[in-house]
């Protein structure tokens, strides 16, 4: 078994100036010349932001420490990278924004290298081939438990295909607004809207906006947001064709939201009851009927 990584990304350089400026502010001997030390100091804590958390760059790890009793892979590279950077790079600093997985195994886990911890960004996911139960996952502070996303599926024996909600192992419903957005080995985009303002994701498919859904309240969340991408391929079709996994982030809306929608980005989130309430969220058949029966 093996993958491929076909685009490596670096991270941004750090921000001298940003750096300088903050030095103007609070270094005793520069300061006591400078007009900026009369800046409030909550001024001064909000710039010094920008020095330490960069634009967040979705991309997963390439080089990680293996843990006991665990499955290995054969990673392969399989990019163009110039002598001089090559030079610059360690290893273990290399990062991945496309992926071949097309010979991974069917249950492997993707963890983005970064979590999100400030400020509202866009994540996107795209599979060049989509399969039953491939999985984007937010997990709050870390916690499985917490954990939540969207799960490919069809409402029982191969029928329509839908997207599901799902909190942790539970399969709470399908997305309405998803229904028959997918098909099987066809293109797919899985995108959150993470907020770390208001502490909340907005679920998105294929270039539809879904719900707006909270951090579950016992989720330490401001620690930062980890992104998994779970079951990611099924293998090759009947044309030979591989499956790409790719990421990419926006720091602003995503690029089908129209200005005219923007609004409706940072409206109030939604509980899973009030979205089941609201028809957003279809519960599931066969669950219901599996509790009438027990």
């Amino acid at each position: 078994m093996a993958i491929t990584v076909k685009e490596l990304v670096f991270p941004e350089p750090s921000k001298p100036g940003i750096i300088q400026f903050l030095a103007a502010c609070t270094v005793p001997r520069l300061a006591a010349t400078s007009v900026l030390r009369f800046l409030p100091n909550d001024v001064v804590q909000r710039i010094a932001r920008f020095a330490h958390h960069p634009p967040y760059l979705p991309a997963f790890p390439i080089f990680m420490a293996a843990k006991e009793d665990e499955d290995t892979v054969r990673m392969n590279l399989s990019v163009d990278i110039s002598l001089e950077r090559a030079a610059r790079c360690r290893l273990c600093d290399l990062r991945a924004s496309c992926i071949d997985v097309t010979d991974a195994p069917h249950d492997m886990r993707l963890r983005m290298a970064n979590p999100i911890l400030v400020g509202a960004v866009y994540v996107e996911v795209e599979l060049t081939m989509a399969w039953f139960f491939a999985e984007f996952v937010c997990v709050p502070g870390g916690d499985e438990a917490a954990s939540f996303g969207m799960r490919l599926d069809d409402k029982g024996n191969f029928g329509e295909l839908c997207v599901d909600l799902i909190h942790g192992e539970t399969n709470v419903g399908s997305i309405a607004e998803f229904d028959e957005t997918w098909d099987c080995f066809h293109y797919a985009a899985f995108g959150f809207f993470v907020d770390m303002n208001r502490g909340c994701v907005t679920l998105c498919f294929n270039g539809r906006r879904g719900p707006c859904v909270p951090f579950p309240e016992t989720s330490n969340w401001q620690r930062g947001v980890y992104l998994d991408v779970r079951r990611p391929v099924e293998g090759q079709d009947d044309e030979g064709r591989s499956t790409l996994c790719g990421c990419s982030a926006s720091q602003d809306l995503p690029s089908f939201a129209s200005p005219s929608s923007a609004p409706a980005w940072f409206g109030r989130p939604s509980s899973i009851a009030q979205l089941l309430a609201d028809g957003e969220l279809i519960a599931r058949v066969q669950d219901s009927e599996e509790e009438d029966a027990a």
